[in-house]
């Protein structure tokens, strides 16, 4: 059985353990989950109409803590994202090889996407308020049909990107120097999952931030579930 869990970290905690997650979209000032999972930024959470309380009391998501979800916004700060990622098929029938799995994006205005590619190269996209792109690769490979812990650093005080595999460095690179505007996401959507050329596969325990992770902390988020993550076996409950 798949659960799924999102957080961000270093600002109001939004957990979600659910059996089963289709996707998630924030919108319209809105987080989406499923089974008729909502809550608003404007006041109490709404649960199919009932408040969270009568939602847990007949069995729902149990383990579930909710705040306030607001997304904390880049801008010119730095920025960790914090996943496990299990892609089942990768290929693809398309000039642009890679599959999406998360983003916050407004292209062709600013934004930032996640990405894997066709060879398991997971990579984030960035496109700034004045328009400057950095899609900065990685440069190993993840394997399909197994759990990888996913880091992506975006370090911005020191113009680098870093990626991490289950606790290891796999590469760090320059940001261009001319990427120095804002990452003007307010308002946009958040998505896990894509409806372009979308990631197939399982993603868990989604965590963002607003610092960049160090190593000792990034080992110790991949150390705290890696014995659990031997098996990618997976059951869609209806």
């Amino acid at each position: 059985m798949a659960s799924f869990g999102l957080s961000f970290r270093e600002c109001p905690l939004v957990y979600a353990d659910m059996p089963q997650m289709l996707g998630g979209v924030w919108k319209n000032g809105d987080w989406k989950l499923g089974r008729n999972l909502y809550w608003s930024t404007a006041g109490a959470p709404v649960f199919a109409g009932r408040d969270f309380a009568a939602w847990q009391s007949q069995g729902n998501d149990a383990g579930s803590v909710v705040a306030d979800p607001r997304f904390v916004d880049p801008a010119r700060g730095d920025f960790s994202i914090e996943l496990w990622l299990c892609p089942t098929d990768l290929k693809i029938d398309s000039s642009d090889r890679r599959r999406r799995f998360m983003s916050k994006d407004g292209f062709p205005d600013s934004g930032w996407n996640l990405n894997v590619t066709v060879d398991g190269r997971p990579f984030i996209e960035m496109r700034d308020a004045n328009k400057v792109t950095c899609a900065n690769r990685s440069s190993g490979a993840i394997p399909e049909n197994a759990w990888t812990h996913l880091v992506v650093v975006v370090d911005r005080t020191n113009a680098k990107t870093r990626y991490y595999y289950n606790g290891v460095l796999d590469s760090a690179q320059d940001i261009p120097a001319e990427f120095t505007g804002e990452l003007d996401v307010a308002g946009r959507d958040l998505s896990i999952g894509s409806s372009w050329q979308p990631f197939i596969g399982l993603l868990d325990e989604v965590k963002i931030y607003r610092r960049a992770l160090s190593l000792p902390e990034i080992q110790a988020g991949c150390n705290q579930q890696r014995d659990s993550r031997g098996s990618a076996a997976y059951e869609v409950v209806e």
